[in-house]
Formats: C-alpha cells, sequence, structure tokens
C-alpha cells in the first residue's frame, strides 16, 4: 500500500468552531434497539446457518465439491496441515529406525476429490498416492524408508523451505530423501501463514533460521521471512495483552465462551465461499480462469526452491522433483508461461543435481473431482492417487528404495 502525506488542515470556519454547532448524540432508546437488534443477529447466527444456506441456493442445493475420507496417520502424515506445525513436527518418533522420505506439495497429496453427483461411500478412507508408493518401495527393497507427507493447501516453496529448514537443519534424523511436488498454481501465491510461524517458539529453529538467512545473501524471498518474523512478534504480543485484566481482554474471554465466537472461523470460511460463488455467476471467473503467473511470486518460488536443493545436498540428503499432475479438462495458464516455467524447473533440477519428473499428464480427466463450478483443478480421486504412485515409483523408485 503507498501512503499519501496528507494536505495540511484547514483553520476551522468560525461556524464549525462555534459551541453551538450540532452534537450527534444517541438516544437512550436508540441505543437500546441498537443493542437488541445486535442480540438478536447473534441468537440468528448461532442457531441458523445463513451462509451455508446461501451457499447451497447459489449453487441450485449444494452442488459444492465432496471429498472421499483419506487414510492418514500422525507418524505418515502432518496432519494438521499447515495450521501447527510446532504441534505436529515434534511430536514425531526421531530414531535412526524410522528413516523417511519427506514428500511435501499441496493438498492435491491428501485429498480424494469425488466427481459431480457422487456420493461418499461410508466407512472408505482411500490411501494416498504418498502411501502407495511407499508400499511400492517396499515390495522392491525389504525395509526401504518410510514416507512422511507434509501436504499443506496451497503451499508455497518459501513456505517449504521454511519447514525445511526444520527438517534439515533441526530434526534429530534428517530425510533419507526429499520428494517435492512443484505446481504451477501456487507460485503466484506468497506469505508464510501461522501455523508454519510457530516454529519460531523453537529456539533451535530461530537459531537455525538466523543462521540460514545470513548465508542467503539478497534473495528474493527474505521479505517473506522478515515479515513472517514482525507477524508472529505482533501475535504473540496481542496473546499477552489478552492475558490481562484491561477491559478489552475481559471481553475477548467473555467472547470466547460464545458458540457462535468459537464457529467464527467456520462462519468466514463460509461468507468466503458465498462471495466466490457470487463473483463467479456474475464475472464468471473461478479456479479454472487463466491467470499470469510472473514477476515477484515467481522469482521467490524459484529462490526458496533452488535454495532448498541446495540445503539438501549440503546434509547429503537426495531431492526429487515432479510437476504436479494438472486436470486436462481445464485451461489455468497461458500456455507461453507454462512452458517457460517447466522448462526452468526442468534446468533446474538439473543443474542442482536433482531427479526430476513431468507428471503433468498423468491422470486422465475422468479420475479428477468437481469444485463448485466445474471441473477440480487440483484434487485427484482414489484412482488418481494409484496412478500418481505408480508413476512416481517408475521414475523415482529405484533410487528412493535404497536411500
Amino acid at each position: 500500500m503507498i501512503s499519501i502525506p496528507s494536505a495540511e488542515s484547514r483553520t476551522p470556519s468560525p461556524a464549525s468552531a462555534s459551541p453551538t454547532s450540532e452534537r450527534r448524540t444517541v438516544s437512550p432508546a436508540r441505543a437500546a434497539a441498537l443493542f437488541a437488534a445486535t442480540v438478536l443477529l447473534v441468537v440468528a447466527l448461532d442457531y441458523a446457518d445463513p451462509f451455508t444456506a446461501l451457499g447451497n441456493w447459489l449453487t441450485g442445493g449444494g452442488a459444492t465439491t465432496r471429498m472421499q475420507p483419506v487414510a492418514e496417520s500422525a507418524e505418515a502424515h502432518e496432519r494438521t496441515h499447515g495450521d501447527d506445525l510446532l504441534k505436529s513436527l515434534p511430536s514425531i518418533r526421531w530414531d535412526q529406525r524410522s528413516r523417511r522420505i519427506l514428500v511435501i506439495g499441496n493438498s492435491q497429496q491428501y485429498t480424494a476429490s469425488l466427481p459431480r453427483g457422487a456420493t461418499i461411500q461410508p466407512g472408505l478412507e482411500v490411501t494416498v498416492a504418498s502411501d502407495l508408493l511407499a508400499q511400492r518401495l517396499r515390495e522392491r527393497v525389504p525395509g526401504a524408508p518410510g514416507v512422511y507427507t507434509a501436504g499443506v493447501p496451497n503451499q508455497t516453496f518459501v513456505e517449504t523451505l521454511w519447514q525445511g529448514i526444520y527438517w534439515l537443519k533441526v530434526a534429530p534424523v534428517p530425510p533419507s530423501a526429499l520428494l517435492l511436488q512443484s505446481s504451477f498454481d501456487t507460485y503466484r501465491k506468497t506469505g508464510i501463514r501461522p501455523g508454519f510461524q510457530r516454529l519460531l517458539e523453537d529456539e533451535r529453529f530461530v537459531r537455525a533460521l538466523d543462521e540460514f538467512t545470513g548465508e542467503a545473501g539478497g534473495r528474493s524471498y527474505l521479505g517473506e521471512f522478515a515479515d513472517a518474523r514482525r507477524a508472529f512478534v505482533e501475535r504473540k504480543r496481542e496473546l499477552a495483552l489478552s492475558a490481562s485484566w484491561t477491559p478489552e481482554a475481559v471481553l475477548r474471554r467473555g467472547l470466547a465462551r460464545l458458540p457462535l465466537y468459537q464457529r467464527r472461523e467456520k462462519l468466514k470460511a463460509d461468507f468466503l465461499t458465498d462471495l466466490y460463488l457470487i463473483r463467479v455467476l456474475l464475472f464468471r471467473v473461478s479456479p479454472t480462469t487463466k491467470r499470469h503467473m510472473t514477476g515477484h511470486p515467481l522469482e521467490q518460488s524459484f529462490d526458496a526452491l533452488t535454495d532448498l536443493v541446495r540445503l539438501a545436498r549440503s546434509r547429503d540428503v537426495p531431492v526429487f522433483i515432479y510437476n504436479a499432475p494438472v486436470n486436462p479438462a481445464v485451461d489455468m495458464f497461458f500456455e507461453s508461461e507454462y512452458r517457460a516455467y517447466l522448462a526452468r524447473l526442468q534446468a533446474l533440477a538439473e543443474s542442482e543435481g536433482a531427479q526430476f519428473a513431468d507428471l503433468a499428464n498423468a491422470v486422465a480427466a475422468g479420475d479428477w473431482g468437481y469444485w463448485i463450478d466445474g471441473p477440480d483443478p487440483i484434487h485427484v480421486g482414489e484412482r488418481g492417487h494409484r496412478t500418481i504412485a505408480a508413476r512416481l515409483d517408475a521414475a523415482f523408485g529405484h533410487a528412493l528404495a535404497r536411500r
């Protein structure tokens, strides 16, 4: 945001300075009516679900995305999906017998999207591609390392580098290999979310981060690192304030007891979904609409990926990169930009000693799900996971199984 200096304030006119100037006041009756209306609104939101109802109306009765549950274990999956890395990573069993291949990517790795009209099958938990790959590796070589999947929605390579610093410089046992999913769609996103920032509560991570950033020079992603650290400090300050006995803190603690306040994140998510649906209906803009992928976000993503590969290799951890499958039923990217991205990704892997595989066309159109207003551009179904596992095994299995 650009700050524009304000013009010099004018001298108040005699009329405005007059003590007889009209002042707006709120009568007791109006204040009581406002309070009553607020209470009624809170009660209505607490007992009704207007945002979900609006979403169902906009989609003709709830024809939205459906996800089949997937099998996830704390030992093999980052189950908070980026909401709290401090909770998940230190709780892993770290010893030489639990060697694991670290798989990092976006939500494609831990979801199973259903086609439009399909219903969720009770009791079925889909085995995702990374776990299927682990099974294939054990079939290849008994005693092959396990797999840990750190998939996070829209995870950028700046965030991947952030948690990679923990895995490669803090964790008692480093990964036996690093398997990275590269999804072109995430190269336009920025920021390090609060769940990643929580690693700053670990002094070992702070020291490792300081050491790494001190050696990173003028890399383009360092501004994101600095912003994340500032946001973390500010949030800690707010938490300390909320524990005090100021009127604001007391009010916050009182609100925290209300069911409506406890559901605020869901209400916010439903409200944002409704805004998205309205945008789709009015402007025909959706996740599958073409978007340009250039500029600073693209550059800092490639810088972060490059430095992550170098950090891994400095710890004798081999890196395997695959270009993520893309739904052939959608056309999200400008062809020239996508070709340039793919060529650059492959060149980076070759120059930095990482193995590379292009899985863009691996999953057939019928093995993807449905995303509110059209084909799902990111998430595959159960058969898609089996296909991805088979392709990853064919590309990297021999090398991964012997790490």
